[in-house]
């Protein structure tokens, strides 16, 4: 069983706004020179939650995301 298939759509749909805000905050802090070991490890579990994220939401939609909400969110 994947992670989130208990949640609804519009449960998936905040945590994945939410690990795109965090998302962007990285980016803007990796921006500034100042990472760390921790700070890349942190990002991979971003990037990698919000790639399980999209592929169960997509699921449930029955289509992909388009490109503004995976840049954007919902």
């Amino acid at each position: 069983e994947q992670e989130g298939d208990n949640l609804s759509l519009d449960d998936l749909k905040k945590e994945y706004n939410a690990l795109l805000n965090r998302n962007n905050k990285a980016e803007e802090f990796f921006s500034k020179g100042e990472v760390k070991k921790k700070h890349i490890l942190e990002l991979y579990k971003i990037t990698i939650g919000l790639s399980d994220l999209r592929t169960n939401i997509e699921n449930r939609l029955g289509r992909e995301m388009t490109k503004e909400e995976i840049l954007k969110g919902f």
